[in-house]
């Protein structure tokens, strides 16, 4: 790369703090007048000085000047605090060497901060002007004759006078009256002043400058041979308005004009509302009135006017394609150099308007909201010392929505702590009305089918599995490959890890929603969650045609329901009947035949009711139940753990299969090690004969206790399975993974933790994502992770993570490598974890973190960590060439091992390039050492690496590594240090020989 693109690189990263000094700017005052007082100042000046004060015009002229106050100094300070320029040209005006030092400083300026100008050519032509001459070019003679030796000032004056000539600006020829000239002027600045007023944004901006670096990555400001157009998409009350007003305010000066249209959603549903958007969008832009009659004409105009302007346009909540269609459709309608920003909820309208850009805003990291709702609830920037706790509830109900941190902030502001206890018990029930009203927008755009999916997940299946779900919905007839993928695009649904995730605030909407179709009788509600509204249903038999689903999840102390036994009789409708952890008095003698979800927790009865055939199921659980036997008819999608009665069930194809405990919502079968399990086969697909088994759970075999079925015996009875997914041997005895797995293509989650005899593991299947091994403690031969760190990457491209934690054996060996960079290794790996407690020494950017900066309140850490704690700087510069990658090193203290699975990463920036590298801490090769344990807790090394080609630059300037935290709890650990440090390719070789050596 040349120097100059290294430059201009460096300027477009650095230009996003000049246009937000430059655009929203300190302004003294609205209006600067500049006149030749014995010309205009009795009259005009004074006519239109008063006009402008009565619109509210806050105006500059020299005669607020104090006597013997440095004249220059003082018009030159008002020149630069005045957002506009009247600059009144009249016949004398060019005799004055102020007057026209006054100009240049204007013009400067408008190149400096973007001032406006408007000149007036009083009883002089702007022809005059420009030459000068008449009686405009005498007086400026005068003035030149006055300035004899000053050659370079006179040529400065004359080129100021040509410019501003050839400015758009009003003559008073063109108006019959004086007065009439003044309105036009009062409606120009008036128009100007309103427009160039910057946004009201936030009152606390707290997350907002991170976000607006990433955005501004996508927008490509310093490339104005191109239309950009960018799409920032998220739920509702994300911050989306907010950012793009924040993201107008710092770089519409930057543009011949800009316009944010507002409210689209809401203004193109009124009658009119899209001419009204497109005439505000001309009249914007252009700076005079429009009243285009047609949404048709209102294109063309459109297209013919901004074709050659450079414009910012901020199409703001927009919900329908036919609002882009109307108002941009197209980059040929306006000038090089544009940008264009659309928000949304419905990331599908982006992808149809095929914008260069998407960016999915985020939530706020915790440390963030906190700040943002403590300075809502108690204007500082922690809670008080009585409210921690509670300001910990708020955070974990609001998950990181700044709409509603803000509302609930201001809503508990000031009120004492009952009052904040009873406010989070009603939330709970009954989400805040504010926050509801934004949310409800997106549901309010689904269709019947996809508001029914939505309500379904909201109540019984989030977090379960993606593809479960997706064969539960089928089996309703909802078309869900379709339909989730539209509550995906409105941001009311996740997919992450194959499974459905959603914002609880979410969740809470979708049980409101069903609340409000019977707010008083249960029994005429679609969904039942509340364990009250239940226990009413079936204990009084109220239950209805319109129940088609309930999930119970008793309170701990009130876990019996007395079950009337014609309870379910009513309830035909019923799809969906989930007990967690409820005991019933007894069983039903009916079930609904539309069922697709059975999942009764210690069902009671030592069968199912005779009505019940089963034929719809696609899940049944019934984890420590009574049951005896089934009936004929049910699919293969068995979860039984626990029932120790249960003999054997004979399916359609009159094969064997039993199954028993499992911990998700898929298409399960396992196998029990029960004394009255006689026989296992491989369920098969009643279709095409094939396997259908997608999850296996054979957990807890011991060979030594049972002889029933060895693991070995699995590996025969289910050879290469195409369809199994998740396998699960933990806590089994076996000494050796059989070579035959490699066989199981479809397998992508094999858990073998706790497994003490396990020795080795040689194969892999071919698609393998996650393996988990830890505490294998006598495992020492595992050449997939050898490859990993001897630098040969994996051969298994899907391959994500490695567990290794505990196993001692596998540990001595990899600590063999006494190297720095043995922490490494190349290929599609980016994290591990290792067994020490400090930064090694040849860590050249550290920090360290005292322990007495944590404030630890009850069993929680609570940690105040300042943003610039979480970053490192790195100075350059550094060529790719010499660099084999960046490694991040982080000591975290883990309260209690389910932490391990917390989201972390590492996002490296470069003021060189306008790329972002991001590291996922969680995956890769996992270990922690055992004698680093303390009292309630564990220390852990988190290690990332990187080899930065993302950056797509030859030369990296200086680097700024941040690390990043989104807890699943408000409880965050306790980080002891973290660094970071370049690893060169010269220190890389030097490795390879040593471990040669070794």
């Amino acid at each position: 790369m040349t120097t100059s693109s290294m430059a201009s690189l460096q300027g477009v990263s650095s230009s996003l703090s000049s246009a937000s000094t430059s655009s929203i700017h300190p302004w003294s005052y609205d209006v600067f007048l500049s006149f030749r007082g014995k010309d205009v100042r009795q009259k005009f000046i004074s006519h239109l000085y008063n006009a402008l004060d009565k619109r509210g015009i806050s105006t500059y002229i020299d005669n607020e000047l104090e006597r013997g106050e440095e004249i220059s100094q003082a018009l030159f300070q008002a020149i630069e605090g005045s957002m506009i320029s009247i600059i009144v040209l009249s016949r004398n005006y060019a005799e004055s060497k102020w007057c026209l030092n006054e100009i240049l400083k204007i013009l400067e300026c408008v190149r400096t901060i973007k001032q406006i100008v408007l000149p007036i050519f009083y009883d002089v032509d702007p022809s005059d002007v420009r030459h000068q001459k008449k009686k405009f070019g005498e007086a400026f003679s005068k003035l030149k004759g006055r300035s004899e030796g000053k050659v370079e000032l006179v040529l400065k004056w004359e080129a100021a006078l040509e410019e501003l000539a050839n400015m758009s600006g009003l003559e008073l020829k063109n108006y019959r009256k004086e007065s009439e000239l003044i309105q036009e002027i009062i409606r120009w600045v008036d128009f100007r002043v309103v427009n160039h007023t910057p946004l009201s944004v936030a009152k606390y901006p707290i997350g907002l400058e991170s976000r607006i670096q990433d955005i501004y990555q996508h927008l490509s400001i310093g490339k104005n041979d191109i239309v950009c157009m960018l799409g920032i998409f998220g739920t509702g009350g994300i911050g989306k308005t907010t950012i793009s007003k924040d993201i107008y305010n710092r770089i519409s000066s930057q543009f011949e004009g800009s316009c944010f249209l507002k409210n689209i959603r809401e203004t193109s549903k009124r009658a009119g509302g899209v001419i009204q958007l497109q005439n505000t969008l001309l009249s914007t832009i252009l700076g005079i009135s429009f009243d285009v009659s047609d949404i048709d004409k209102g294109i063309n105009v459109i297209r013919h006017r901004l074709c050659s302007k450079r414009v910012l346009l901020i199409l703001d909540d927009v919900d329908e394609l036919v609002q882009i269609e109307k108002l941009a459709g197209d980059r040929a309608w306006f000038g090089s150099g544009s940008r264009i920003i659309i928000t949304t909820r419905d990331q599908q309208l982006l992808k149809i308007s095929e914008v260069d850009s998407e960016y999915k805003l985020k939530i706020l990291d915790d440390n963030e909201a906190l700040r943002l709702f403590s300075l809502h609830a108690f204007k500082k920037d922690e809670p008080l010392d009585d409210y921690v706790e509670l300001s910990k509830q708020v955070i974990k109900y609001a998950q990181g929505l700044p709409l509603a941190l803000i509302v609930l902030g201001s809503d508990l502001k000031g009120q004492s702590i009952y009052q904040w206890k009873s406010a989070m018990d009603k939330y709970k029930s009954f989400p805040n009305r504010n926050i509801q009203k934004v949310l409800l927008v997106s549901y309010e755009g689904l269709d019947d089918t996809e508001r029914e999916m939505f309500l379904d997940i909201a109540f019984f299946f989030k977090g379960e599995s993606f593809a479960g779900v997706i064969k539960i919905f089928d089996s309703c007839g909802f078309s869900p490959v379709h339909g989730i993928q539209r509550l995906i695009d409105k941001c009311l649904i996740t997919i992450e890890d194959e499974y459905v995730l959603m914002h609880d605030l979410l969740q809470n909407m979708g049980r409101e929603i069903v609340r409000l179709e019977s707010p008083k009788e249960p029994s005429k509600r679609s969904r039942l969650w509340f364990h009250e509204d239940i226990c009413e249903v079936l204990e009084e038999s109220t239950g209805t045609n319109k129940i088609e689903g309930m999930i119970i999840d008793m309170p701990e102390g009130e876990d019996v329901i007395r079950l009337s036994p014609k309870a379910f009789v009513q309830m035909k409708g019923l799809r969906v009947f989930i007990n967690r952890n409820a005991s019933f008095s007894s069983g039903p003698n009916y079930l609904s035949n539309k069922l697709r979800v059975l999942d009764w927790f210690e069902y009671p009865l030592q069968s199912l009711p005779p009505n019940f055939l089963g034929n719809r199921l696609i899940i049944l659980k019934m984890r420590g139940s009574f049951l005896k036997e089934l009936g004929m008819g049910f699919k293969f999608k068995l979860g039984i753990g626990g029932c120790t009665n249960l003999v054997k069930k004979m399916g359609d194809d009159r094969q064997s299969i039993l199954a028993t405990d499992s911990t998700r919502m898929e298409d399960e079968i396992s196998s029990s090690h029960e004394e009255q399990v006689h026989e296992l086969a491989p369920p098969m697909n009643s279709r095409n004969g094939s396997s259908a088994l997608q999850v296996l759970n054979l957990q807890n075999c011991f060979q030594s206790k049972s002889s029933f079925f060895p693991i070995s015996s699995f590996f025969i009875v289910f050879n290469s399975s195409a369809t199994l997914k998740f396998l699960y041997l933990s806590k089994s005895e076996f000494d050796s993974l059989p070579t035959s797995i490699k066989g199981f293509v479809a397998l992508n989650y094999l858990y073998m933790w706790d497994c003490k005899k396990l020795e080795e593991v040689l194969e892999l299947p071919p698609n393998i994502r996650f393996v988990n091994v830890q505490g294998c403690k006598s495992l020492e031969r595992f050449p997939e992770v050898s490859r990993i760190l001897e630098f040969n990457g994996s051969h298994i491209r899907s391959l994500q993570q490695i567990n290794i934690c505990g196993c001692d054996k596998m540990h001595e060996k990899i600590w063999n490598y006494k190297v720095p960079n043995s922490l490494l290794w190349k290929g599609h790996y980016d994290a591990t974890v290792f067994p020490e407690n400090e930064i090694p020494g040849w860590f050249r950017y550290q920090k360290e973190f005292l322990e007495n900066e944590i404030v630890k309140r009850g069993d929680n850490d609570f940690q105040l960590r300042k943003n610039e704690e979480w970053v490192i700087n790195i100075e350059g510069p550094h060529y790719l060439k010499d660099i084999s990658g960046i490694v991040v090193y982080a000591v975290v203290f883990y309260k209690e091992a389910n932490y391990m699975d917390t989201i972390e990463d590492v996002e490296i920036t470069s003021n060189s390039s306008n790329h972002v590298c991001r590291i996922n801490l969680s995956e890769g090769v996992s270990l922690h050492h055992n004698n680093t344990t303390e009292v309630g807790g564990k220390y852990y090394v988190r290690v990332s690496y990187s080899d930065l080609e993302s950056f797509k630059v030859k030369v990296l300037e200086n680097l700024r590594v941040q690390l990043r935290t989104d807890w699943a709890s408000f409880r965050v650990p306790y980080y002891r240090s973290w660094g970071a440090n370049i690893i060169y390719k010269k220190h890389e070789s030097r490795a390879h020989k040593r471990r040669k050596m070794d």
